[in-house]
């Protein structure tokens, strides 16, 4: 693994001008960029608090025929199963939604979303540029947890897990990521892409309890997926690098990227 990229660093942005197709978000996915708002963007290097730290950003996927059922999988199912399970497709707000993630977001220490209307959409009142999706857990008649995605064609990325403070002990985000596959097996979808690992920044790395078996993580370097190695979370061999020269490109609906 080097330590030092054989690319230009880089941030993209794509700004859609009418809703995507599910062909043309699973081409985005398929090359390393992700939902944001109305847009879609890609980056080679992660900028963080406490301190604005260029670590190498490792785009994960995992092929959702290949992900297996591990033990630590069936103790969270076992766990969780007095929950009720809704699954919204299209995902719909709904007030008893805000106030879970209000509830929510007093509770994080990292930087989040204000609301679900600033994570999902630049504008609540405007056209959908994604088909969106929701799982909400239930406690009796309460909502305690939901878990956003997009859908394309034949892939899907996870947006936002959000659930409430007091049942912070049934790893519920994690819960979610299980059901979500769990949906995307049923209706066929072949990829499932939960976002981004760093080195050196574990907070990122309950993405790969999925399987480190099965899942990939693209090489911008390479411009293609590989198999998962743990040497791309070795904070030494992946140092930060804060003097790093930036290629910034945006883009708009004129003007796609060459994959489109």
């Amino acid at each position: 693994m080097k330590t030092t990229p054989d690319f230009k660093p880089y941030r993209r942005f794509y700004f859609p001008e009418s809703p995507l197709a599910g062909e043309q978000l699973d081409a985005f996915l398929a090359n390393g960029w992700y939902r944001m708002r109305n847009m879609v963007f890609t980056q080679s290097h992660y900028h963080g608090e406490p301190s604005p730290l260029d670590s190498p950003v490792w785009w994960l996927r995992f092929p959702i025929p290949s992900i297996g059922e591990h033990a630590s999988h069936r103790k969270l199912r076992r766990r969780n199963r007095r929950f009720r399970v809704s699954v919204l497709d299209p995902f719909v707000n709904r007030l008893a939604f805000d106030s879970l993630y209000e509830r929510y977001f007093e509770n994080i220490d990292f930087e989040g979303y204000p609301s679900i209307e600033d994570a999902v959409y630049e504008d609540p009142f405007g056209e959908p540029v994604f088909r969106t999706g929701a799982i909400a857990l239930y406690d009796e008649k309460r909502p305690v947890a939901m878990g956003l995605f997009d859908l394309g064609a034949n892939a899907c990325a996870s947006i936002l897990h959000f659930y409430h403070p007091d049942y912070a002990r049934f790893s519920l985000g994690r819960y979610l990521v299980l059901l979500t596959v769990d949906l995307l097996r049923e209706r066929g979808y072949e990829w499932y892409y939960p976002g981004y690992v760093v080195p050196g920044r574990p907070k990122f790395d309950y993405k790969l309890f999925l399987g480190k078996e099965c899942a990939e993580y693209f090489d911008p370097g390479e411009e293609r997926w590989k198999p998962f190695e743990e040497g791309i979370l070795d904070a030494e061999r992946n140092p930060p690098n804060t003097e790093l020269e930036y290629e910034k490109v945006f883009y708009d609906g004129d003007f796609p990227p060459p994959f489109l």
